[in-house]
């Protein structure tokens, strides 16, 4: 499960401009665009290449650092321990956008993935539209489309394995507000999952 889990957070990443009354806005001292933090909270559920045969699901908690004046997307994404009363597990992703184009390059700390995300629609900065080209150092990539509209992500991609095997990814986040972020923060502590 781990596997999917690490997969998942690469599902998560992106949505630049979801909702701004998700946003908690940060000023700049020179006028730029200000940096806005955004939260959403959803289900990723993985299944066969097909969608007919269902391993498993979880749910996700992200926090998204939007700073258009460093061009680069930061994000935290929380999801359940698998150890009973365990620390959520957490993953963090950075996207640095790779010059004036709506391409970001996409790392983790851990450097278990390199790749980029294609963004399209909408303004920059407010992309509604993104494509997933990502490579694992251990094997594999995960292709993929995802979307915004009405304050919520869909995302759906591939991961397909050294051996040729392929899971598909598919995620449902909704928009939400710093409040509700820190109540399912504290539900997640304690190991429970809201539906």
């Amino acid at each position: 499960m781990r596997e999917f889990k690490m997969l998942a957070v690469c599902a998560v990443m992106a949505g630049v401009a979801l909702n701004a009354s998700a946003g908690q806005k940060t000023g700049t001292t020179r006028g730029e665009a200000a940096a806005r933090t955004e939260y959403y909270y959803g289900q990723v559920v993985y299944s066969s290449a097909d969608g007919k045969i269902e391993y498993g699901k979880t749910f996700s908690l992200v926090k998204r650092l939007i700073d258009p004046v460093a061009e680069r997307i930061l994000e935290t994404v929380l999801q359940p321990s698998e150890k009973p009363g365990g620390k959520p597990d957490e993953y963090v992703t950075e996207l640095k956008r790779a010059g004036p184009t709506a391409v970001f390059n996409a790392s983790d700390p851990g450097k278990t993935f390199t790749g980029t995300l294609a963004f399209s629609g909408g303004a920059a900065w407010a992309w509604t539209v993104w494509l997933y080209d990502l490579k694992f150092t251990a094997g594999g990539s995960l292709k993929g489309r995802g979307e915004l509209s009405q304050g919520a992500v869909k995302t759906e991609k591939i991961f397909t394995k050294p051996d040729g095997g392929a899971t598909r990814i598919t995620e449902d986040l909704k928009a939400i507000s710093l409040r509700q972020y820190n109540a399912q923060y504290k539900k997640m502590l304690a190991g429970v999952e809201a539906k």
